[in-house]
């Protein structure tokens, strides 16, 4: 294929359409979906939470 200013092109010839920010691949949406999951559950036992995420034993006052 010949256009008019004589470059010649493949017939098979597709523009690049270069990904935006926008659009996110499946692997980092289960990775955020995931990561949210971990975020819900610490949110509703916060000192369970602590101790197995980060690790801080809490006195018993402390966890009241």
């Amino acid at each position: 294929m010949k256009t008019k200013s004589g470059i010649i092109l493949p017939d098979n010839y597709q523009f690049y359409v270069k990904p935006t920010e926008l659009e996110i691949s499946q692997r980092k949406l289960e990775g955020y979906q995931k990561l949210a999951k971990i975020r819900q559950w610490g949110i509703k036992y916060p000192t369970r939470f602590m101790s197995e995420f980060i690790g801080v034993e809490l006195l018993d006052s402390q966890e009241y």
